[in-house]
């Protein structure tokens, strides 16, 4: 009998599998742009920056989906569209994780909940840990890729764990519209402590930038086995001259990101 009171993180460890049986790993998505990118491919990994919500030096992927918004005003028109790296996540290797939560950590003030986001950290976890969230939060990954939420697996706990009641209740409330969110809500965030190689898999870039020798050439011929993907190519033809607006841009990367990824679970 019992435990009859369980923290975020007891339920996590009772889900946590040995093994990519049940549901196997996604990538992890490390979106940015231009200017950062260059900087990562000439220091050859992400070397960890100042993060003021944590205080450390960290990188931030998001596990699966490539829900970082790297622009502050998505309603305008922007020259420094986002691009996403995609890396396996076996590759990066369990010593790199500092944490991981079931949202964006840096968005979830604003969902003025009663409990913080440290009720739902993960602290030093080894990548079955994210195996566990999505089991627990989606089912599936195949859920969780179009943001899901298994509530009936999710209710099995609210009695012992009232962090998961109050998710719950958060992710209704946003499913009804009652709470403003996006796709980072749904998203599993990790945050890495030591620099990340220069290793992904695919690099998904709009067509703008896709269309230079730069990139379209001279990064091919350097990185040869990184697959090389462009978003936006059609909506471009289609208004000659006049650039996408920065919420535009988020979407197309966004869903050609998901093609990849489905395309490889």
């Amino acid at each position: 009998m019992g435990p009859y009171i369980k923290s975020f993180r007891d339920v996590i460890e009772e889900l946590k599998p040995q093994s990519e049986e049940e549901i196997k790993f996604l990538p992890l998505c490390h979106t940015t742009t231009q200017g950062y990118a260059i900087s990562i491919m000439h220091e050859k990994g992400a070397i960890p920056k100042p993060c003021k919500v944590y205080n450390e030096n960290l990188v931030y992927f998001f596990y699966g989906k490539s829900s970082y918004i790297t622009s502050e005003d998505l309603s305008s028109y922007t020259d420094d569209p986002p691009m996403t790296f995609i890396f396996d996540i076996k590759t990066i290797g369990t010593d790199s994780f500092k944490r991981i939560l079931p949202f964006d950590s840096g968005g979830f003030t604003r969902m003025k909940s009663i409990f913080h986001k440290e009720n739902y950290v993960l602290e030093d976890p080894d990548i079955f840990h994210v195996l566990a969230f999505i089991k627990l939060l989606f089912g599936n990954n195949e859920a969780y890729i179009q943001s899901k939420v298994n509530v009936e697996e999710l209710s099995k706990h609210k009695d012992c764990c009232l962090e998961i009641g109050h998710l719950i209740n958060l992710y209704q409330q946003a499913t009804r519209g009652e709470r403003k969110v996006g796709p980072q809500f749904f998203s599993i965030e990790a945050q890495c402590d030591k620099v990340i190689q220069f290793t992904p898999t695919h690099l998904v870039l709009p067509y703008e930038f896709y269309n230079t020798v730069y990139w379209g050439t001279n990064f091919k011929n350097q990185f040869p086995n990184i697959q090389l993907h462009q978003y936006g190519h059609e909506e471009s033809l289609a208004r000659p001259g006049i650039p996408l607006e920065a919420w535009k841009h988020q979407d197309l990367m966004s869903r050609k990101v998901e093609e990849i990824i489905t395309g490889l679970s």
